[in-house]
């Protein structure tokens, strides 16, 4: 999960694994938006990883994200995660590691 100019973004791992949202939905779901079909499962390519998608949770339907917390609950959570990996992030850089030893 990701959030990108404000817009949360889903990973499929993260829908089918931690959601159980089954991966024949979205992709169905996806290619029905891909050609006009239907205004949900809007999806971008991973501007970090050009083989992935991410899915617009926006545009996610309200079926299937019953079991989902709400968007700004999803966005307080990946905000904290980021901060987590900067802050792991500054204490590799620092050297706090150093012959594979903490």
């Amino acid at each position: 999960m990701k959030v990108i100019k404000g817009i949360l973004l889903m990973e499929y791992t993260d829908l089918v694994d931690t959601y159980g949202i089954g991966r024949g939905t979205i992709d169905c779901g996806v290619s029905k938006f891909s050609k006009g079909l239907s205004p949900s499962w809007a999806s971008i390519k991973d501007p970090e990883d050009k083989r992935k998608r991410l899915i617009v949770y926006s545009t996610i339907p309200a079926h299937s994200k019953k079991k989902m917390p709400s968007e700004q609950e999803l966005i307080r959570l990946c905000k904290e995660q980021e901060a987590e990996r900067e802050k792991l992030n500054r204490f590799l850089s620092k050297g706090a590691i150093k012959g594979g030893k903490a």
